[in-house]
């Protein structure tokens, strides 16, 4: 016999004769019901919280009587277990409503108390009750084997735990009480309890294997027993339990006809309750549940009105004191919001929106409801998950509202008369996006989308939503038309509508676009009709509205003053602001996002009191305040950034260095998230050149206040952003292999897929809804493993061993690079008129810095210019291109190459003590990192090349090399696949529609004959197609490009290689990791000319080779003479293969290839612009 591991077992008691007064049927009743009154909160068990826990103890001495009195209650077991067992269900009762523990435990634990009374009757009874029943089960059951269906249905862990039969056992037991069943007439005292075992054991089954059969079970056999029992109340309960169980076989099955039953069962069990019974609260919140449940799955509006209306029912039954009523409420609250649609930006508590999001995702994907009410649903979850991206600023909330607004926008018939309002919906979250991502798809979508919003139906809110979309492009493209469109909208609206939360947005909304016309044009007129109209909103507001509305009215109108004040500096104005402003921020939390634009306006009215009146307290507060904002976790990344910008400032100007030191870090912590992985490499490009300028200031401030090591590590922070976050993704997980197997695979497959999705190809933008859909889904994947990459990176740097993963490097690291050369970064002008240097050498530990006040980031732009000037009107902007002497400024190249030699190069090399060596004495080398417009200029070139006699040139001094950034030089090296390397050479003598390189080929030959017996693989002419380059570019170890190349004006990643059939981009190349390379020489036009604006992230093809994994690149800056080609080639390729081939010797061989060049083909004439045409583009970058 199998009975519980702790005392005695309990033989099951027969039941009480009907007449019996003053006692219940047996417990199971009771306890089969009471323990999940509602499934939605059978997690918690119940609502209310106690402050003192009741322990056992203090239960039992509560019923101390039954203990006492026990031995008198009855003449046999079969009355006193049912008499106790009703006591302590009603002590679980209260200890479940609690939240302490199930009433099933809190019985368990009274029930084990008394197991020695309890042992005792058994052993005085026994044999009395086992006459008294009309069968001999296999296994005795002992009380916890039928006290609860629920229990063995649950899927919550049950302590203690039951008795638990094998399968065996369970169906022979099964197979018993039904034949009993089916022997035993039904006027038997004892069919109702055989039937309730017959139940527990189907459910017992049912938990175990999963079988529909036996949850059937439990309900045939609970229909039966409730039809045996005479009384109402305990009839009620039993069908309640048959409810349950089919809520229990809802979630299997997901069959509407499951819930019909339970909704059948649980107002049958309501209508049989008396009204004051206390069951009938539980009765009527699973009635009202289930029909919530119903309307969830099945989108039948009829289920929601009876939901709301059963729980109204309930709410008037119990009174405020009743631990069910904060829950009815709640449910009250919810469900007449998703009724009445009303607008989700009025709500202003997350944990709302967090409860009616799933509910609202269970509906939109029901298969089953009507087509009208699944849009209906799911139009109403994207503007949940809007509201709720406003609230806590995550771009998953906002990604999914709009994807799916845009599968209803999709999906609604013409001529449906809610498309317009779904538009509307879809425009809305499209123009709260570009609020933050800047994306110009989304608002030129947005105003498409909502102008045919406007022509279905012109209504104040859809024209509204129109002029704010005209008005988000016109901020970003500038467009006049824009402004005026937008500001027809807002009249027109306002036509429409005369009071209100419509009115009141109309009128802010006009309001900015007079404020942004100031900004334009510095009209103060426009400032006064921008605070009239925002004094005309605030108006229309009364103590009902939210806080946010008013919070919103009174920041833009203590800006719109603040401005006012610092174009006619009236005192009221700035005093007025700062008051304004003040009581904004305090209507509503410290910690919400809209307190950033609020504090940071604040902020800056602060300053400029100070800037105008000298009061050190105005100071203290601009600075406190911008702090607050910068630190503000909740803020987006780019608020805080530009909140952390405006810190940088005050500290400089307050001459604060340690309030500079700890803003400058907290903005290039800031940097990865505002340039973030998440977004295509063209936008991430874009935002650089907004921020680039920053960064350099501080790096510029830092060598000024001699932080050489702070300005080295900003530096370099700053520098190639993009091709660091894309070479993070290429990362070896070896080491973490070894350490996490599970997380390293995680990290792997994540960093492959993002990496592919980042560097994708981004073609010319689509309204067409299919397109954009297809895009948007690209994106928002894109978004989704940038999230997913953050978390793991965050998880492995969690393990002591990777506290340091693929943070920036430090002073230490960023040494190491110099065992390739002497490392020398340049620095233009920040806030102060003179460029700076920071040197690392090989044999000292420090970084040396210095000054050149004479050289200004200006007179930099300067040569650029000039230098621009000259090469476009010498026209070497292709190979193969005959120069034009003499054409360039005054001067030529020889002037700007003394220039930077004088002012710049010649004191870099005396203070590095170098000297022109002896005949035979090895050069050593330098590695300049150029900054801004630095990167431009051929420093490696500089010299005074009027003098003959050596000492008056860099190339006397040292092997210039270049590199983007130093942690460039630091890059793993390539996998050797054989002690050779293999040579890809692409030529293309004739180019179609492009000039014809002849020599192309002589240039291949010519490298063919120097390296021999290396293999070379060569594509020429038509046999160089794009596919066939880059399939073989991924399995060669050194490639040499002999061909036409291009830079791309707007777009650096379609920078290409032109080849037979077409294009190479540098796009394409970025994306594929190429494992075994090494070397790669560039013999075109422009490889290494990058985008001006973006001269810090060397978006050009030689540096986008290096990310490829090309460790050391020869390059041009701009086109080279096609003549000029094979000699160099050849006398290149013969120094790297005078012993066995390494890269890292490229630096030495291209100097000494270079210098012959240049002497082969110096005039007798002297220096011209055409002679340093010819030999000065050619350059070295890496290692």
């Amino acid at each position: 016999m199998k009975g519980r591991k702790k005392g005695a077992e309990i033989a099951a008691p027969p039941t009480r004769d009907a007449s019996s007064p003053g006692l219940r049927a047996p417990a199971i009743f009771i306890i089969n019901f009471s323990f999940n009154f509602d499934e939605s909160n059978s997690k918690e068990q119940g609502p209310l919280h106690r402050d003192e826990p009741t322990t056992v103890e203090e239960t039992c001495a509560l019923r101390s009587g039954i203990q006492t009195e026990a031995p008198q209650y009855a003449e046999t077991l079969r009355f006193a277990v049912p008499l106790f067992l009703e006591e302590a269900v009603h002590l679980g009762v209260g200890m479940q409503i609690a939240r302490y523990c199930s009433i099933v435990e809190t019985v368990w634990l009274i029930m084990e108390e008394d197991l020695r009374l309890r042992a005792t009757f058994t052993d005085a009874h026994s044999r009395k009750i086992e006459d008294q029943t009309t069968f001999a089960a296999p296994n005795s059951f002992t009380l916890t084997d039928q006290n609860s269906v629920d229990m063995a249905m649950s899927s919550q862990p049950q302590h203690p735990p039951d008795v638990v039969e094998s399968e065996e056992e369970l169906v022979n037991g099964i197979a018993e009480l039904s034949n009993l069943r089916n022997a035993m007439p039904d006027n038997d005292l004892n069919k109702v309890d055989t039937l309730m075992r017959l139940a527990a054991l189907h459910a017992k089954l049912y938990r175990l294997c999963g079988n529909d059969p036996d949850a059937i079970g439990v309900i045939s056999a609970l229909r039966e027993a409730s039809g045996l029992v005479p009384d109402r109340t305990e009839k009620a309960l039993t069908i309640a339990k048959v409810g349950s169980v089919y809520l229990e076989r809802f979630k299997i099955s997901k069959g509407q006809s499951n819930l019909d039953d339970a909704i059948s069962c649980f107002a049958q069990a309501a209508e049989l309750s008396p009204r004051e019974h206390p069951m009938i609260p539980n009765f009527l919140m699973s009635l009202s549940s289930t029909y919530a449940k119903r309307f969830e799955h099945f989108q039948s509006h009829p289920d929601l009105d009876l939901a709301i209306a059963q729980y109204e029912h309930l709410n008037g039954l119990v009174d405020e004191s009743h631990p069910i009523k904060p829950h009815v409420l709640k449910e009250i609250g919810k469900l007449r919001r998703i009724k009445e649609a009303k607008d989700p930006k009025l709500c202003q508590d997350q944990a709302e929106l967090d409860e009616m999001v799933p509910f609202l995702r269970n509906a939109g994907g029901s298969s089953s409801s009507e087509p009208s009410e699944k849009l209906r649903g799911l139009s109403q979850l994207g503007a949940v998950l809007r509201r709720r991206f406003e609230l806590t600023g995550k771009m998953a909330d906002i990604d999914e509202a709009i994807a799916v607004q845009l599968d209803v926008v999709k999906s609604v018939p013409k001529g449906d008369p809610q498309e317009a309002t779904y538009l509307d919906g879809l425009c809305t979250s499209l123009i709260e996006r570009y609020g933050h991502t800047w994306n110009v798809r989304d608002i030129d979508l947005a105003t498409e989308y909502q102008q045919r919003a406007c022509d279905l139906a012109p209504e104040a809110d859809h024209l509204n939503n129109l002029g704010l979309a005209y008005y988000h492009r016109f901020r970003g493209r500038k467009e006049q038309q824009d402004m005026d469109r937008a500001m027809a909208c807002f009249l027109k609206a306002m036509q429409a509508t005369e009071h209100g939360p419509k009115a009141i947005a109309c009128l802010v909304h006009l309001g900015n676009c007079f404020s942004t016309r100031y900004r334009e044009n510095k009209d103060v007129s426009a400032l006064d009709h921008a605070m009239e109209h925002y004094h005309r909103a605030l108006s229309l507001t009364s103590d009902d509205d939210p806080a946010n509305v008013k919070h919103g009215l009174s920041v833009n109108l203590g800006t719109a003053l603040t401005e006012r004040f610092v174009a006619t500096h009236d005192k009221s104005d700035i005093d007025n602001a700062i008051s304004v402003l003040s009581s904004a921020s305090a209507l509503i939390s410290p910690h919400h996002p809209h307190q950033v634009i609020c504090v940071r306006n604040l902020s800056h009215a602060y300053y400029r009191r100070f800037e105008s009146y000298g009061d050190p307290g105005d100071s203290a507060q601009a600075m406190s305040r911008i702090r607050f904002v910068a630190l503000l976790p909740s803020a987006h990344p780019l608020d805080r950034y530009r909140a952390a910008r405006s810190w940088v400032s005050l500290t400089i100007e307050e001459n604060s260095i340690t309030g500079f030191c700890e803003a400058a870090d907290l903005m290039m912590d800031l940097v990865p998230q505002v340039v973030w992985l998440g977004r295509t490499i063209p936008e991430r490009h874009e935002e650089i050149t907004v921020i680039g300028n920053d960064l350099q200031l501080i790096a510029s401030v830092a060598f000024v206040e001699n932080l050489p090591k702070k300005a080295l590590v900003w530096l370099e922070r700053s520098r190639s952003i993009v091709w660091h976050q894309q070479l993070s993704l290429r990362t070896s997980v070896e080491a973490l292999q070894m350490e996490d197997p599970d997380l390293a695979r995680k990290l792997e497959d994540v960093a492959e897929a993002l990496d592919y999705v980042s560097t994708r190809r981004v073609e010319g933008e689509s309204l067409d809804l299919a397109d954009y859909s297809s895009a948007e889904q690209t994106e928002q994947t894109q978004r989704r493993l940038a999230e997913q990459w953050g978390e793991l990176i965050e998880r492995v740097r969690e393990l002591p061993a990777f506290k340091d993963f693929l943070l920036p490097r430090g002073v230490d690291e960023l040494r190491e690079a110099t065992k390739y050369g002497t490392i020398v970064l340049i620095v233009p002008a920040g806030p102060v008129k003179h460029c700076s240097v920071a040197i690392l050498t090989p044999l000292s530990n420090q970084v040396k810095m210095m000054m050149f006040p004479e050289f200004s980031g200006n007179k930099a732009e300067k040569l650029w210019a000039e230098l621009r000037k000259l090469l476009q009107a010498s026209h070497v902007r292709s190979r193969g291109t005959r120069p034009r002497a003499g054409l360039g400024w005054t001067g030529g190249f020889d002037k700007i190459l003394s220039i930077l030699w004088n002012g710049l190069v010649k004191p870099v090399l005396d203070a590095l003590e170098f000297k022109v060596p002896d005949e035979g004495e090895p050069l050593p080398r330098i590695i300049w990192c150029p900054t801004g417009p630095f990167s431009f200029l051929p420093i490696h070139a500089a010299g005074l090349y009027h003098r003959t006699d050596p000492g008056h040139r860099v190339s006397d001094y040292a092997i210039s090399s270049y590199t983007t950034t130093i942690t460039a030089l630091l890059q793993t090296p390539a996998l050797c696949s054989a002690s050779v390397p293999s040579l890809l050479a692409v030529s293309q003598p004739n180019t179609p529609n492009l000039t014809a390189l002849p020599e192309t080929e002589v240039e291949i030959r010519a490298i063919q004959e120097c390296i021999q017996p290396v293999h070379l693989e060569w594509l020429n002419g038509p046999d160089a197609t794009v596919e066939r380059t880059r399939a073989q570019i991924s399995q060669s170890s050194w490639i040499h490009l002999a061909c036409h190349a291009t830079q791309h004006p707007t777009d650096p990643l379609k920078s290409a290689i032109c080849l037979h059939d077409g294009r190479l981009e540098l796009g394409d190349i970025i994306r594929e990791s190429h494992v075994h390379a090494e070397f790669a020489f560039l013999s075109a036009c422009q490889t290494s000319a990058g985008d001006e604006k973006l001269s810090d992230e060397a978006v050009h093809l030689a540096a986008g080779m290096q990310m490829a994994g090309y460790r050391s690149v020869v390059a041009t800056m701009w086109s080279i003479s096609d003549k000029d080609g094979p000699p160099l080639a050849s006398d290149f390729y013969r120094r790297m293969f005078e012993a066995r081939p390494d890269c890292t010797r490229a630096a030495r061989a291209l100097h000494d290839a270079v210098a012959k060049l240049r002497d082969d083909t110096r005039s007798q004439s002297g220096v011209t612009d055409e002679w340093f045409l010819r030999w000065v583009p050619f350059i070295h970058l890496g290692i």
